[in-house]
């Protein structure tokens, strides 16, 4: 066998190439430090509620608790309304039957504490979204009460003749309403209640 020729070394290419040398890219400059004089915005808060504004929440917060403790007196003594608008409805008409006069003060019973109940609820939120500053509900806490008003004259024909406790609630009830009424009209509160404010 012949002997191996030796290898024939090739270009070195550990040197310098040819060609122009490209330097890495510098990055961009630093940002500006933040340095301003001008002071951050203020959050914007609302301004604080009118006396009679306050004083109308109050009235509002403290008739429907009066309403609620109405509704709780009625509810205790249901059978006692309901027997006496029985007997009523037999004075007027003494040829009614008995299931008539029943059905009769059932639902009676259940129109009017209904109403008071929905009414209640209805005008504490009304009462949130007026005290929140929002347009519009000024009149509808008025029409609410005007309801309210009439919703007591019918409880207080409903429940004459038991305890004192509903019929006194009632009445303090739709006095704080005329209240709150007569302060919602004030012109601080009119104020209050519009949209541009």
């Amino acid at each position: 066998m012949p002997p191996a020729e030796p290898p024939v070394p090739g270009p070195d290419r550990s040197g310098p190439r040819d060609g122009p040398v490209r330097l890495p890219r510098p990055g961009p400059p630093p940002r500006p430090p933040l340095t301003s004089t001008v002071p951050p915005p203020v959050p914007r808060t609302a301004p604080p509620a009118p006396a009679a504004v306050r004083a109308s929440a109050w009235c509002w917060g403290v008739s429907l608790l009066a309403g609620v403790l109405a509704l709780g007196a009625a509810a205790a003594d249901l059978a006692g309304v309901r027997q006496r608008l029985e007997a009523t409805g037999a004075a007027a008409d003494p040829t009614a039957t008995e299931e008539l006069l029943r059905s009769g003060a059932d639902t009676t019973v259940a129109g009017v504490l209904g109403a008071l109940a929905a009414l209640v609820v209805l005008t504490l939120g009304c009462l949130v979204l007026f005290l929140r500053h929002r347009a519009g509900w000024r009149g509808a806490l008025a029409v609410l009460g005007l309801l309210t008003l009439a919703a007591d004259a019918l409880a207080q024909d409903l429940l004459t003749g038991g305890p004192e406790l509903d019929r006194g609630a009632v009445l303090v009830q739709g006095g704080l309403v005329v209240l709150a009424l007569v302060l919602l009209a004030l012109p601080a509160s009119r104020g209050w209640g519009r949209p541009d404010r």
